[in-house]
């Protein structure tokens, strides 16, 4: 998984900082509200737990610089490939008008953002 182009991302969806030192092993950064706690490995595996965020959007191709939910279509497109996000279901292209009347494709696209949390407490 290639997380090293998101190592700058800090905000977990409002719902605290993004951590990445165990992006890699773990397949999602780490989401906590200041520091992260320092546990031994068993620990670790004991006290966190993966919690997904669930998204959808339509997109303008037109307007590359649109965000929803704080993402422009490519941030989705290069977490989806990168093995962050996953993709919940086949985008859907439909042709319309943008709202200059020019042709434009709308690309409706769901997908889950996974974040490891810590539970605070022992299983």
């Amino acid at each position: 998984m290639g997380f090293l182009k998101f190592k700058d991302q800090k905000d977990g969806n409002g719902r605290g900082d993004l951590h990445w030192h165990r992006a890699n092993s773990d397949g999602a950064p780490f989401r906590a509200n200041g520091s992260i706690p320092l546990l031994r490995e068993e620990e670790y595996s004991e006290m966190t737990e993966r919690v997904y965020d669930t998204k959808h959007a339509t997109f303008d191709t037109n307007n590359p610089e649109e965000q929803i939910h704080g993402r422009t279509y490519q941030d989705v497109l290069d977490a989806i490939t990168a093995g962050w996000f996953n993709l919940l279901n086949p985008r859907e292209y439909k042709w319309g008008d943008n709202e200059d009347g020019k042709p434009t494709m709308y690309v409706y696209v769901e997908w889950a953002e996974p974040f490891q949390e810590f539970t605070g407490k022992h299983r």
